[in-house]
């Protein structure tokens, strides 16, 4: 059973982990059979990383109930395992909270001319600063503090779980504070890990293990605000630094992905905590894809210390009249055929829940196999539901706001349900009729007495929608 250990450092670690998370739920393949996510961000309060963990909490609530049980299965929906490691996932790292910069590396305790050099290196609100909502867009920092991976307690435990034929995958920015220093360190320490760190019983498989990384380049700026120690202005300068720095220094990766974008969306100005809580962008769905790219790519190094990167970047067909908002129409026709079906699936699943106005307990597929039941415990009316609220505001916020929009759906369309898919309509029926929820009850009515009473009602639920939006988009509404 192979694995894709997914560190997501940062703010966008944590939003394109949360992309990838919903492609799972629609029953995207992953290309590996487990994902364990690792969330590196000192912002434990961070708006971003807390939607992101209350989201894996709930598809794992719902994969646990919804496992595979057998080879007639066809249901997609939330069939990838996800991982929950220690510490919620999180990678902990030591004497950051409560802590001043100078405090952390000692300052006080500093010979002069030691302290005069590190005042010359470093600003005074630098310094000063303390770390538990990140490191503010100051990589000059993040690598001093950052430089603990390999006796950090959680690291080490991680890869005691390591296997043969496992995959490591690095996800961050290049022009804030905690993603740009991360990387290299992460994987300088992924690579030597058999000699820095103790007790690690794998350390030898994951110093030779396929190692790929995202690196996201500036697609978003922040209000100018004096008070805040992020400013913008910078953000393309640290880029390129940090790609010089890349270019002559890391070494030990596999795959390198480039993703950025030149039509930046401005976004309110937080250091950290409940506020930093960007909308989504279609930049982290696209990094969310060259994960799966990774883990499904074939990675051949007979000689793992002479190892030869691919190096990858993200593009878009050109459109005309330089249109910043994108179909899936407008994707390539790789991704829309990965991508498209299993997110227009989930989305009528959602929509049926959430939307239809006739009484169910009058349908047969409610009555029968205890589907009824289901839809009134918590793995519907909590996990279910939490899900498809989360899901419904990405896309919402893909389409909100940013100067590159994603507008796969017509989110208000509640009359016809097939009526969703932007630039694509659904075929006209025998007398040339529209599609309507009583022909999804038929649908529906149709599958479930297919369906194995062996199994667990809620997989008993996600089959039978999973095997009739399938067949719906055959017949009415083809996204290929």
């Amino acid at each position: 059973m192979s694995k894709l250990f997914l560190f997501g450092i940062g703010g966008t670690g944590n939003r394109v982990v949360k992309a990838l998370t919903f492609l799972l739920a629609a029953g995207v393949d992953l290309g590996a059979d487990e994902l364990v996510p690792v969330f590196v961000d000192t912002d434990l309060a961070g708006g971003d990383l807390t939607r992101t963990k209350q989201l894996l909490t709930h598809y794992r609530a719902i994969q646990r109930q919804t496992a595979h049980q057998g080879a007639d299965h066809t249901n997609r929906f939330f069939t990838t395992p996800i991982a929950r490691t220690d510490n919620d996932n999180h990678l902990r790292l030591a004497n950051v909270e409560n802590t001043t910069f100078e405090d952390y590396i000692g300052l006080s305790a500093m010979p002069p001319a030691s302290k005069a050099l590190f005042h010359s290196l470093y600003a005074d609100r630098t310094r000063t600063a303390t770390m538990e909502v990140g490191f503010k867009g100051n990589p000059n920092m993040g690598s001093v503090v950052l430089n603990q991976f390999a006796s950090n307690e959680d690291f080490c435990n991680l890869f005691n779980h390591f296997r043969e034929g496992d995959r490591i995958f690095i996800v961050s920015s290049i022009f804030g504070g905690t993603g740009a220093s991360g990387f290299p360190l992460l994987l300088k320490n992924l690579r030597e890990l058999q000699n820095v760190a103790d007790g690690v019983n794998n350390a030898a498989l994951v110093a030779r293990a396929p190692i790929g990384a995202v690196t996201v380049l500036p697609y978003f700026t922040v209000k100018a605000n004096d008070e805040s120690a992020i400013d913008s202005t910078t953000f393309t300068a640290k880029a390129t630094a940090a790609l010089h720095y890349y270019e002559h220094n890391l070494e030990g990766l596999d795959a390198l992905y480039y993703i950025g974008d030149d039509k930046t969306t401005m976004y309110e100005n937080s250091e950290g905590g409940n506020a930093q809580c960007n909308d989504a962008h279609f930049v982290e769905l696209a990094a969310a894809l060259s994960v799966i790219d990774f883990a499904r790519s074939e990675v051949t190094n007979d000689a793992p210390d002479r190892r030869t990167c691919t190096y990858k970047e993200y593009g878009l067909p050109e459109t005309g009249g330089g249109q910043t908002a994108r179909s899936f129409f407008e994707l390539c026709d790789r991704d829309r055929h990965l991508i498209a079906p299993a997110l227009t699936r989930l989305l009528l699943f959602f929509n049926y829940l959430n939307d239809h106005g006739g009484r169910l307990d009058r349908l047969a597929w409610y009555k029968d196999h205890q589907l009824g039941e289901v839809l009134q415990r918590e793995f519907a009316t909590t996990h279910l539901k939490a899900v498809s609220n989360a899901f419904a505001a990405w896309l919402y916020e893909m389409k909100g706001q940013n100067s590159r929009k994603f507008i796969p759906f017509h989110l208000n369309e509640h009359r016809e349900p097939l009526n969703i898919v932007v630039g694509r309509a659904p075929k006209k029926g025998t007398f040339g009729g529209t599609f309507s929820y009583n022909d999804f009850d038929r649908e529906l009515n149709a599958v479930s007495q297919t369906l194995r009473t062996a199994d667990h009602p809620e997989q008993r639920l996600l089959e039978l929608f999973h095997r009739t939006t399938t067949r719906l988009l055959e017949k009415r509404l083809p996204l290929a």
